[in-house]
C-alpha cells in the first residue's frame, strides 16, 4: 500500500526525507488544470438574469477559487481511494479532515483567512465612520488598497488622496435569503450534473458545501450593495489594488456606477511570463486604467486586454531597485562561490490556485528542496527570500 503526503508539515515531521527520496504525486498537474478549466467554463455558461449576473460577476473569482480548491481535494480523494493510497496529513487541516472523515464543513476557506488577517482598531473604525463626511470636499481621489506600486506611484506624483478602509465600511455579512438560496441550488444542480458526468460522484456533504460557497458569496455582495449609501458620489476617481481582492472589485463596480474613473495597480509584476486568461479577466474587471512595472509588462497587459476585448489604458511605472543585504556573515564567507538569489512564491496551503498558476504545496516544496540542495552541492551560495505572506520551512532543507 502506497502513501501520499498531502501537506508540508507531514513531510518534515514524518521524517520522509531521511530516506533521501523525492515526493511522488499520482495526479498530474495537467489533470488538475483540465478539471479547473472545465469548472471555469461551466460557471461561465450558467444562464442568469441581468440582476443575477451583476452580483455573480463581482464575486465570480472567489466562488471559482473556493470551488476549484475544494473540488480538487475531492478529486484527490477519489484518485487515492481508487488506487488504494493512504493519505498522510498533519492535524487541524481545513479540507483534509472533513473530506477523508466525511464531516460537513460550515465555513468558507478564503473568508476565514480574511477574518484571521483582519486586525480590529478603534481608531481606524472611527476614522472610517467620519472621514468621508468631514473631509470629502477636499479630495478628488479615493484609495481603497495600497500595495507597493500604489505607494510608489503616489509618492512620485505627490497625489492628494483620501484613504478609505473598506473592511470597516463593509463588514462581512453572509446572511442569505430565499432568492439566493434558490439561485445557489440551481447552480449546484447544474455543476453536479457536469462534474458527475465527466469526473466523479459527489456525496451529500460535497453538494452542501458547494452550495455554502456559492450562496455565501452571493449573500455577501448582495448585502454590501444594499448597504451602499452613495458615499462615492462627488469624487473623480478610485484607485484599487489587484482584481483578486473582494473590496477592489466591489469598489470598481460601485465607482463605475457613479461614473468615476477606476485605476488599478499591478501587484508582483511577474504575469508577463504567463498566459493565464482567467487572471487577466479578473484583473481588468471594470477599470479604466491599469498601472504595471516596465515596458514588457505593459505590452503584455495590452496584449491580454486585446485578447479579452477589453478597453483599458495601460501605463508603466519604473520598477523599484531590488536590494539584498550584503552584511550577512554567511555571504561574506561565501565570496569564492557564485551567489544565487531564489525568490520564492508563497505556499498556499489547501487553497489551491488553479489553473496554470501554482502546483500543490508538497510538490512545490519538494522541487525547491531539490533545486536548492543541488545548487549548494555544486558550490553555489543560495540566498532564499521567502514570500512576505508565505511560510518558511527552512528546517526541511539541508542547510
Amino acid at each position: 500500500m502506497d502513501n501520499r503526503y498531502l501537506d508540508i508539515p507531514s513531510i518534515i515531521n514524518g521524517g520522509y526525507y531521511n530516506s533521501h527520496k523525492r515526493i511522488r504525486w499520482n495526479t498530474k498537474q495537467k489533470e488538475y488544470d483540465e478539471f479547473a478549466n472545465d469548472l471555469h467554463r461551466w460557471l461561465k455558461s450558467i444562464k442568469l438574469t441581468k440582476k443575477e449576473s451583476e452580483i455573480f460577476d463581482i464575486v465570480f473569482p472567489f466562488i471559482y477559487n473556493n470551488l476549484s480548491g475544494y473540488l480538487t481535494h475531492v478529486y484527490d480523494f477519489h484518485v487515492l481511494k481508487d488506487k488504494d493510497i493512504v493519505p498522510i496529513f498533519s492535524e487541524h487541516n481545513f479540507y483534509f479532515d472533513s473530506i477523508w472523515n466525511e464531516i460537513p464543513i460550515n465555513k468558507i476557506y478564503s473568508i476565514e483567512l480574511e477574518k484571521n488577517r483582519f486586525k480590529w482598531s478603534w481608531s481606524r473604525y472611527i476614522y472610517s465612520k467620519v472621514v468621508v463626511r468631514m473631509v470629502k470636499p477636499f479630495y478628488s481621489t479615493v484609495i481603497v488598497s495600497k500595495n507597493d506600486l500604489v505607494k510608489e506611484f503616489l509618492g512620485n506624483n505627490k497625489a492628494f488622496y483620501l484613504q478609505l478602509l473598506p473592511q470597516y465600511i463593509f463588514k462581512i455579512n453572509l446572511k442569505s435569503n430565499d432568492k439566493l438560496e434558490f439561485l445557489s441550488k440551481k447552480i449546484v444542480l447544474f455543476l453536479t450534473s457536469k462534474i458527475e458526468d465527466k469526473y466523479f460522484n459527489l456525496n451529500i456533504n460535497n453538494k452542501l458545501y458547494l452550495q455554502l460557497i456559492i450562496e455565501s458569496f452571493l449573500a455577501r455582495v448582495t448585502n454590501d450593495l444594499a448597504n451602499y449609501n452613495g458615499f462615492l458620489k462627488g469624487f473623480n476617481n478610485v484607485i484599487t489594488g489587484t482584481g483578486g481582492n473582494y473590496y477592489n472589485r466591489l469598489f470598481s463596480h460601485l465607482a463605475q456606477k457613479e461614473n468615476l474613473e477606476v485605476k488599478r495597480f499591478d501587484h508582483g509584476g511577474e504575469r508577463c511570463f504567463f498566459n493565464d486568461y482567467w487572471h487577466w479577466e479578473n484583473e481588468l474587471y471594470k477599470i479604466d486604467s491599469y498601472y504595471t512595472y516596465g515596458k514588457t509588462n505593459r505590452k503584455h497587459v495590452e496584449h491580454m486586454a486585446n485578447q479579452l476585448s477589453t478597453v483599458v489604458n495601460v501605463h508603466e511605472v519604473k520598477p523599484p531597485p531590488f536590494e539584498v543585504d550584503g552584511n550577512n556573515e554567511n555571504q561574506k564567507n561565501a565570496k569564492e562561490f557564485g551567489k544565487i538569489l531564489y525568490v520564492a512564491s508563497s505556499f498556499v496551503g489547501e487553497a489551491r490556485q488553479l489553473p496554470y498558476e501554482k502546483i500543490t504545496d508538497t510538490i512545490l516544496f519538494d522541487f525547491q528542496k531539490y533545486l536548492i540542495e543541488s545548487l549548494q552541492d555544486n558550490g553555489f551560495h543560495v540566498v532564499y527570500k521567502k514570500h512576505p505572506k508565505g511560510q518558511s520551512f527552512g528546517q526541511g532543507f539541508k542547510r
